[in-house]
């Protein structure tokens, strides 16, 4: 294998709720169901332990006091005791990621009219500006970050066709785009790929400005086609589609990628910088990429170690760090959703918190730092109790996030 970093999380309220941690609200575990049989399809948390949540809707959806009528794309606000803030409807327009700003803004990215967008809304929801990536095929964002050094916004997708001066040369290219933080405005960094499909599904900075860049490559073509060219010449892929991790100079220059494939198709899902060190989240060996079983789950640190479970049904999701430097993951196990905590320097575990539904399953979205722990987000088919509160009704698909505030062991 080569190196990645990586991590995934769990989800589940009884052993939050037995410690005496002390929240915003003043409880170690808050819960917010979002009513409307909604798809969940992004989540972020700012430093105060407010969260934001973005999907899809069919119809009528209710969250806390406040609702939407309006089918389609909604992005929410909440804030650190559970309490929404706001709920946004954004029609056609798929909202795909979030994250945001020191000041209290949402930045969300997806796609509109088969193009990569982007919307910076303010605390109250209003749109501050919008944009749309121009090209002549089709584009998509998945992946956004924040860059508190300069005030500007990172995000990463693919495209099919040419954006610019770039062509994709292959099914789907990746490419890394700078958005103005202050207009909006979206500049091409970089593009790559290969004969296959190349798809950059997840971002981070480090402390030092540089862009890491994670995804597929070689995607729907034979690994002898699969050669995509980084920027320190061409990497083919092992068996199927590999995962790759891609750190980018703030000028679009490659400083350095890793792979990670073996047989069968490998996926990097998430990935975090701290300090000096990158880590991500990866699945392997499964029959595709996608699949919510047959492979192996991964947490690395780049170049340095990895941990693979021996478990065929356990996919990880993302990832996060909290208060005292402890990687946690967040995993899909079935009808359990599972955080597990590593030790960022060796890898070692640390212990595992879970959340289980009896006759339901439940599929983690994303996990996230809040002050003294981490907040998930999730979805259930069915009923489930967290934080001592029921979530979700039977045969309806139900949106929640669950804080976790005292991570005690």
């Amino acid at each position: 294998m080569r190196a990645l970093p990586a991590l995934a999380i769990v989800a589940s309220c009884a052993w939050s709720c037995a410690h005496s941690g002390r929240g915003a609200s003043g409880q170690p575990c808050d819960v917010l169901r979002v009513n409307g049989a909604a798809a969940l399809m992004t989540f972020a948390a700012d430093p105060g332990g407010g969260v934001a949540l973005a999907g899809e809707s069919g119809a009528r959806l209710r969250a806390g006091t406040l609702a939407i009528d309006a089918a389609g794309g909604f992005i929410l606000r909440a804030n650190g005791d559970a309490g929404v803030a706001w709920i946004r409807p954004t029609g056609p327009a798929r909202p795909l990621a979030l994250t945001i700003a020191p000041d209290g803004h949402t930045v969300v990215v997806g796609q509109a009219q088969r193009h990569c967008i982007a919307a910076r809304l303010d605390g109250q929801g209003r749109e501050v500006w919008a944009s749309t990536l121009a090209g002549e095929g089709d584009s998509a964002c998945r992946a956004v970050a924040f860059d508190d050094r300069t005030g500007d916004i990172w995000a990463a997708g693919e495209f099919t066709g040419a954006l610019g001066p770039a062509r994709a040369v292959g099914l789907a290219d990746a490419f890394v785009v700078r958005i103005s933080g202050a207009t909006g405005e979206m500049r091409l960094v970089r593009a790559f790929g290969g004969k296959g499909a190349e798809h950059a599904t997840a971002l981070a900075l480090t402390p030092a400005g540089d862009v890491i860049v994670a995804g597929t490559f070689g995607r729907d073509v034979d690994a002898s086609l699969s050669e995509v060219n980084f920027g320190q010449g061409p990497v083919r892929a092992a068996d199927g589609t590999d995962g790759f991790l891609l750190a980018l100079q703030p000028d679009g220059g490659t400083r350095w990628v890793s792979v990670v494939g073996e047989h069968g198709d490998d996926e990097v899902v998430g990935v975090e910088a701290r300090d000096s060190a990158v880590y991500a989240a990866a699945n392997l060996h499964r029959a595709r990429d996608g699949a919510r079983c047959g492979g192996q789950p991964a947490v690395l640190r780049n170049h340095d170690w990895v941990r693979i479970e021996d478990d065929e049904c356990v996919a990880v999701r993302a990832l996060t760090f909290d208060d005292a430097g402890r990687l946690w993951v967040l995993e899909n196990a079935g009808r359990t959703l599972r955080a597990r905590a590593f030790a960022s320097a060796d890898g070692a575990p640390l212990g595992t918190r879970t959340w289980a539904a009896e006759r339901a399953s439940v599929r983690g979205i994303g996990i996230a730092r809040v002050p003294g722990g981490f907040a998930v987000a999730a979805m259930t088919d069915g009923e489930l109790t967290a934080c001592g509160k029921p979530v979700g009704n039977a045969g309806e698909r139900t949106p929640f996030v669950v804080w976790v505030r005292d991570l005690t062991p």
